[in-house]
């Protein structure tokens, strides 16, 4: 029977043809019970190496699904490298680049601390000249001056204050006197003359002319520079002196007034 089959053509391929021979040869050597033992046996045999393979197939599919994983792995870390080397050249230029401004900065901290040697005895004699501006000028505003000046006295050895500020504090102090040589002020104060105290209403011209007229109207004088003090005017200058005082206390529209003036010095 098995040779039958095997001669109808029944399509099993290599492997019936195996198991036909051997069907064969089993059926011309042996009895029966033996070549059913055989065939059982060739049976099993090809199952085995099927499921053999099967299994060979299994691992190679689970080897070849962890290799795609190591691959996607390994180029996500040449990927991850590429970025880091990018990232670590830019650091590096950027390092590079902070060391040159730390070198520049240091160069200019230098520079500034050789400044500071030179512009604080420079700020000391501007000082010194304000305070001599203030005490030999005329007269005018004394207390406010003088506590100005000892202001800026105590300014200069403050350490809490940045000597960019000194310095613009002593710029506004001379700006505060240049302006007192271009305008005109009235104000009541106090007159002190042979130890006695008196108020008055001053009248300054500038730095050209100051003068004070009595509460009353009764007086009038102006001051000598040369001279240090007061000269007492003639009665004809009381009014022309009250009107100029309305006239800087806005009280008058401005108008020309005839005041008596210093001689201009004749430098030789």
């Amino acid at each position: 029977m098995a040779f039958l089959k095997e001669r109808s053509g029944v399509g099993l391929g290599a492997k019936s043809g195996f198991m036909c021979f051997l069907i064969i040869f089993c059926s011309v050597g042996l009895p029966q019970p033996a070549a059913e033992d055989a065939l059982k046996s060739a049976i099993e045999a090809q199952q085995n190496v099927q499921s053999e393979g099967a299994r060979s197939q299994q691992k190679v599919e689970i080897l070849d699904e962890e290799a795609k994983v190591l691959l996607d792995e390994y180029r996500s870390a040449v990927s991850t490298l590429r970025n880091l080397n990018d990232y670590n050249a830019q650091m590096e230029r950027q390092v590079g680049n902070q060391k040159q401004e730390i070198v520049r900065r240091e160069t200019d901290l230098g520079q500034i601390e050789k400044t500071r040697r030179h512009i604080v005895p420079f700020m000391l004699r501007m000082l010194k000249v304000y305070e001599q501006l203030v005490e030999l000028d005329i007269p005018f505003l004394p207390k406010e001056r003088q506590l100005r000046v000892k202001q800026l006295k105590k300014m200069m050895d403050r350490s809490d204050i940045t000597l960019a500020e000194k310095y613009r504090r002593l710029l506004e102090a001379y700006r505060v006197e240049a302006e007192y040589g271009h305008t005109i002020e009235a104000y009541q104060g106090k007159l002190e003359n042979g130890g006695a105290e008196r108020t008055v209403r001053f009248l300054r011209l500038g730095r050209v002319g100051f003068y004070y007229l009595s509460l009353d109207g009764s007086e009038a004088a102006k001051w000598h520079p040369k001279e240090k003090r007061w000269i007492v005017l003639d009665n004809g200058y009381r009014e022309p002196i009250k009107q100029a005082i309305l006239i800087a206390e806005r009280q008058l529209p401005p108008d020309l007034v005839k005041l008596p003036l210093p001689a201009p010095e004749v430098v030789q």
